[in-house]
């Protein structure tokens, strides 16, 4: 299971740094970085049991966002990576746990209400992380500007 965030916005840039592929390269893969950290650090802490739960928590599944049942970054990620595809650069950040989209994930809006006072990382954690990640890239963009009109580095 994990998040997807598409950006939009830098086609006209990306076209510009033709001639500059590295330096393009490296100042998004940058900022790619950042925002995993900024989702990483987006992981809330988990809910409180419902009344009458006799489930014991491991808390494994925190421990695979890199969080723990108090939230924020702990440790590494099951899935924390940037790569080159089809032209453009991905950011991916989720666990591996088979069980995790049914709690977690896109799935648990359609398990039974047991699950409903968990969040999510699709909605709970992207949407507490979007305003940061999106502070990220504007200032990605105005960096790549500069570099473009005065030739400082982004």
């Amino acid at each position: 299971m994990k998040a997807s965030l598409e950006v939009h916005g830098l086609d006209e840039l990306h076209a510009r740094f033709r001639q500059f592929p590295e330096k393009y390269s490296k100042a998004v893969a940058k900022t790619l970085q950042a925002s995993l950290l900024v989702l990483q650090g987006s992981v809330p802490a988990y809910p409180r049991k419902p009344s009458g739960s006799t489930y014991r928590r491991t808390g494994l599944l925190g421990r695979s966002l890199g969080s723990s049942e108090t939230g924020g970054k702990v440790g590494k990620p099951d899935i924390s990576e940037t790569i080159k595809a089809h032209g453009y650069q991905e950011a991916h950040f989720g666990t591996r746990l088979k069980y995790a989209p049914y709690v977690v994930g896109d799935r648990a809006a359609q398990q039974s209400s047991r699950m409903k006072h968990w969040w999510t990382v699709p909605q709970t954690v992207l949407e507490k992380a979007m305003p940061k990640i999106n502070k990220a890239f504007e200032r990605l963009g105005i960096a790549l500007a500069k570099y473009l009109d005065k030739g400082a580095n982004p």
